[in-house]
């Protein structure tokens, strides 16, 4: 394949790509090197059915694996937003694929039908891998699995946590009551002042 038909082969992959939702991330499968330089000797992009592979691949969700149900937000700042225009508490989870006890929480969390019930109907939710530049999410503390919860006022809920003592915002995969009551105190808003 000469390079001209790689490269036209990679704009339409990317092109795939964009159009799917799967662009940031994928795209820049295409290419190694950060700078944007292709990938391979003297531009050469790959072999076809590289780039094929590239398209097969199943895309990553926003559901990370906690439940694709549940309709998730992007990002901490669009679940402030939504959170307010609807009048439903936020649920930010932080949570880590390197982490054993995240993994478990968040099986635990995927099969337990009351919390995926209220978490799609009744929070905007996020989970997130980075940390937020809200000291306000991490009270006691950056540590994972933490599940914070913002009233739809933008107060964060430092009142509402797990009971534990060390670490007041985690869950155990073994104990989703303790999630589940929280998700219930979080459901009811604050009452504020005019």
């Amino acid at each position: 394949m000469t390079t001209s038909a790689r490269l036209l082969l990679a704009a339409l992959v990317a092109t795939a790509l964009v159009a799917s939702g799967g662009a940031a991330r994928q795209v820049a499968g295409v290419r190694k090197d950060a700078k944007g330089a292709s990938a391979g000797k003297g531009g050469d992009f790959g072999r076809a059915d590289e780039a094929a592979d590239r398209v097969s691949r199943p895309f990553k969700s926003l559901d990370g694996g906690w439940g694709d149900s549940i309709p998730w937000v992007q990002t901490y700042e669009e679940g402030l937003k939504m959170a307010a225009e609807q009048g439903k508490p936020l649920m930010v989870i932080h949570w880590s694929e390197a982490c054993p006890y995240c993994i478990a929480l968040r099986e635990a969390f995927k099969n337990h039908g009351e919390v995926q019930k209220m978490a799609a109907e009744d929070f905007v939710s996020v989970n997130l891998q980075t940390e937020t530049l809200d000291q306000n999410l991490a009270p006691d503390g950056r540590y994972v699995p933490r599940i914070m919860f913002v009233d739809p006022s933008m107060t964060v809920r430092a009142d509402i946590g797990s009971g534990y003592r060390n670490s007041l915002y985690a869950y155990h995969s073994d104990e989703v009551f303790r999630l589940v009551d929280a998700m219930k105190k979080a459901k009811v808003p604050l009452k504020t002042e005019l």
